[in-house]
């Protein structure tokens, strides 16, 4: 069992947002191949999340509950690529998505002799882009959807080129990340991309 947990913190004018995840998550790696391949599964029954815009809202509850299957190629020489196939149920909470969605991973890596050179996508798409649910979103009121959730298709991407020396992990890492779809009329669209030293 793997546990992934975040605290975050952005600091814009003029709300600061805080924002903590706890996310206990089972992975099997299995015994079987596909196409050369591992089968790995994964689950994360219960997320809890809690979000703190300051002096304007807070929200907590549990994100999407999800699941997964995954195929992992060891390429050789230190390479290797795989696909994860997994999907988000539902959830009727303020601070979830509030339709079931499609989740497809890609990653790429080379490690070996200390290096980390990875690029991972995610691919997430919508079942529902506009919901009845009370969803912490930018979906505007409009008569198309007044109050509802609208959840946009999306591409986040992680980049990672780190070595190591000794104890010492050093390198540039970075994230993109866009909107693919307009769920509703008069929503913008949003990309970011940012990038750091690890």
């Amino acid at each position: 069992m793997r546990q992934h947990g975040a605290l975050g913190r952005r600091n814009t004018s003029p709300q600061r947002i805080c924002v903590g995840i706890d996310i206990p998550v089972v992975v099997w790696s299995t015994p079987w191949t596909i196409f050369g391949a591992r089968l790995q599964s994964s689950f994360a029954p219960i997320d809890p999340v809690d979000v703190n815009i300051n002096h304007t809202a807070h929200f907590s509850g549990l994100f999407n509950s999800y699941a997964g299957v995954q195929l992992a190629w060891d390429l050789g020489h230190g390479w290797g690529f795989s696909y994860l196939l997994g999907g988000y149920t539902t959830s009727d909470q303020a601070i979830a998505y509030s339709s079931p969605s499609l989740n497809q991973r890609f990653a790429l890596s080379y490690t070996t002799d200390g290096w980390d050179l990875t690029a991972n996508a995610i691919w997430g798409i919508q079942a529902h882009q506009v919901t009845d649910y009370p969803q912490v979103s930018p979906c505007p009121v409009s008569p198309v959807s007044p109050h509802n959730g609208c959840n946009p298709n999306f591409l986040n991407v992680d980049l990672t080129a780190t070595k190591r020396f000794g104890k010492w992990e050093l390198g540039p890492v970075g994230f993109y990340s866009t909107d693919l779809s307009t769920p509703v009329p008069g929503y913008q669209k949003q990309s970011q991309f940012a990038w750091g030293a690890l």
